[in-house]
């Protein structure tokens, strides 16, 4: 496989000026999870259509759609790859005997989930650790 080639003009530039480091970082975890997802498929030895079915879509499409970086990913479905693939997509680990760490490895574009998730886990005794990235919030 040849090395892809540097390309450069000035309106790629000036897009490219626009584009805050935030936004830089989640597109970049977007990719990094879809080029997970498409080595694990390829792995396992399923076509995007049979990654589809396995899934329970009778679309096709949808696997490309998930390969494409750009879908937002609901929790379920990632546990569901997970599954599927027998690949971890979203890490839970012991991070303190008395906390859990919960980190999403995947851009995630607002807080809506975030708050979702301190709302169900507000009853728990422990500690609950947050991570987006550069984000973490303790529930």
């Amino acid at each position: 496989m040849s090395k892809p080639r540097k390309y450069s003009s000035p309106a790629l530039k000036r897009v490219k000026a626009r584009i805050n480091p935030e936004q830089r970082a989640t597109v970049k975890k977007r990719m990094q999870l879809a080029v997970r997802i498409d080595e694990a498929r390829k792995a396992k030895g399923l076509t995007k259509s049979e990654l589809a079915s396995e899934m329970g879509s009778n679309n096709p499409s949808e696997a490309t759609k998930w390969l494409s970086g750009t879908h937002n990913f609901t929790i379920d479905t990632l546990f569901k790859l997970e599954q599927v693939l027998g690949v971890s997509l979203v890490n839970c680990d012991a991070g303190k005997p008395d906390s859990f760490h919960l980190e999403i490895i995947a851009g995630v574009k607002n807080e809506g989930p975030s708050l979702q998730l301190k709302r169900m886990l507000s009853g728990m005794e422990n500690s609950v650790f947050i991570n987006y990235g550069n984000v973490t919030a303790n529930a």
